[in-house]
């Protein structure tokens, strides 16, 4: 199963957790153009090089990673936090 590694660069890393965490429950899923739920299976907190790990319940595309990246950036754009991602 493919996951999309986050690591932050803060502060504030700890608004930032909590928005990645919000924005896993709720990502939705590419269908049609139209969004629904399911893409994303989980979203967790990891320690080590990474901060933060969204599990792909499907192969992403380059669409949906490009969904996630959007995503991503709405929600750390209200906490001013930068980050990096790969998916492996």
């Amino acid at each position: 199963m493919k996951k999309s590694y986050i690591k932050l660069y803060g502060p504030p890393m700890d608004k930032a957790l909590n928005e990645l965490e919000k924005l896993a429950k709720d990502l939705p899923k590419i269908s049609h153009g139209e969004l629904t739920h399911g893409i994303i299976k989980e979203g967790e907190i990891i320690v080590g090089d990474y901060d933060f790990a969204f599990v792909w319940g499907e192969e992403p595309t380059e669409r949906t990673l490009r969904l996630l990246v959007f995503n991503i950036d709405e929600a750390l754009s209200k906490v001013g936090c930068r980050y990096t991602m790969i998916t492996k």
